[in-house]
């Protein structure tokens, strides 16, 4: 019957580390999409500034074709 104790709690742990490493995996998603936004608005911007001057950067695709 000890055995069988010591097992679930082992399971439990387990289980529990899988869990927190989940939440670490989706931080650093979350994190890397916030990454991916802010450097979208830099890019914007850096774009708004060079058509001021006259030299807009036109890609000839979206980023998404790129991929």
């Amino acid at each position: 019957m000890e055995a069988l104790v010591d097992r679930v709690n082992a399971l439990t742990d387990a289980i529990g580390i899988v869990h927190d490493n989940q939440i670490d995996q989706n931080r650093s998603v979350a994190g890397l999409r916030q990454e991916l936004r802010d450097m979208r608005e830099e890019l914007d911007a850096v774009r708004k500034e060079l058509a001021r001057y006259g030299k807009a950067d036109k890609p000839s695709r979206s980023p998404k074709q790129r991929c």
